[in-house]
């Protein structure tokens, strides 16, 4: 109860924050998506938001359905289920009319995800890793996607999968929502 109730006076006192869309904004015409997950608890918790026109289209925060061994298998497993958004995604802003240009970035705070996306070796730390996490690895060798590392302070996809300080939270609540002094 006490919980809800925090939720309802931050909903209160920010009732004119919202999503803003524009042509305008910095990568506005560039699909793209940030992907992040905590391996601190038994089941991981993932999280991805990707964004189009300066703001995000979709977001996504949930546990997921399997007991990571490492917290790269989490973040592979965040970035398999971002990939598979991406995909449908794509589907619909291609039936819509609207014009992909070149593969779409995915960026990651996980410097082994980010090596096992790029690697097509299993090395001995991570054949714990089931084939089916790798479906961004599978995208990018397809040139749908291209996968970038982006330092964990810059990735906005915390917003989904950590409690975070005040300052980081409004950071990320800025390029999500397109706010002013939100940057990218």
């Amino acid at each position: 109860l006490r919980c809800a109730f925090r939720v309802l006076v931050y909903l209160g006192r920010n009732r004119k924050i919202g999503t803003t869309f524009s042509k305008h904004s910095p990568r506005a015409s560039e699909l793209y998506a940030r992907a992040d997950a905590n391996w601190r608890t038994v089941r991981s918790t993932s999280g991805y938001c990707i964004f189009l026109a300066g703001a995000a289209i979709a977001c996504y925060c949930g546990r997921q359905g399997c007991i990571s061994m490492s917290s790269t298998e989490a973040e592979l497993y965040a970035l398999a289920a971002c990939a598979i958004e991406l995909i449908h995604i794509k589907g619909v802003l291609e039936f819509l009319g609207y014009v992909l240009d070149g593969p779409i970035e995915v960026e990651t705070d996980n410097k082994g995800a980010f090596d096992l996306c790029h690697r097509y070796s299993s090395a001995q730390h991570s054949r714990h890793i089931d084939r089916k996490l790798f479906k961004m690895r599978e995208l990018r060798g397809a040139g749908v996607v291209t996968v970038k590392y982006v330092p964990t302070d810059e990735n906005t996809a915390d917003l989904f999968t950590k409690i975070l300080g005040r300052q980081p939270f409004e950071k990320h609540r800025k390029v999500v929502l397109n706010l002013p002094g939100g940057a990218p």
